[in-house]
């Protein structure tokens, strides 16, 4: 991220980082100043049936996720990962749709993903924290074990996120 100073005591513009890959682009917009958030990234998905995820961040740089559909729909994923919670290892889906714009509040301890339901579909959240890759993890959304049922073929994926570990990894370091 670079700053430019105006004339105006304040007032920056920003030169936002942008990440492209077979899936389409991330761009990552810092928030300077800003108490609870960090940046707001913008995923632009080109293919109907792009998977991006299930990620989270170990303590202690765990993220609190506002995600929005803005253009398109999804199908969004959460996967609550936290140690002592009775609900450990169960995920629920909920369908996110650009014409609705309607946000989802996801709590630090659970990992976050999304399928595409549409072509150029845009998805654009807020994310507290700073992104820490020593702490981020990556739970394979295919695993037979968590049986998430994804509605469309997996069109585009990240390798990272198809090498994402099992549930039964994830569940061992819940042990630890």
């Amino acid at each position: 991220m670079s700053m430019e100073q105006f004339e105006f005591p304040d007032v920056k513009k920003i030169d936002n980082l942008v990440f492209t890959d077979n899936r389409g682009q991330i761009t990552k917009i810092d928030l300077p100043g800003s108490e609870t958030f960090d940046s707001i990234l913008i995923s632009s998905n080109n293919l109907e049936g792009t998977v991006r995820g299930l990620h989270f961040q170990r303590p202690p740089f765990g993220e609190i996720k506002i995600v929005t559909c803005v253009k398109g729909a999804i199908m969004d994923y959460i996967l609550d990962v936290r140690n002592e919670s009775p609900s450990f290892g169960k995920w629920k889906s909920y369908l996110l749709t650009g014409s609705e714009r309607s946000s989802l509040v996801i709590p630090k301890g659970f990992a976050h993903g999304f399928q595409t339901l549409q072509s150029d579909a845009e998805v654009l959240y807020a994310v507290s924290g700073e992104f820490s890759p020593s702490h981020s993890i990556t739970v394979n959304i295919k695993d037979p074990d968590l049986a998430i049922d994804l509605p469309l073929e997996i069109s585009a994926i990240a390798e990272k996120d198809l090498a994402g570990i099992s549930f039964k990894e994830l569940s061992r370091m819940r042990d630890e």
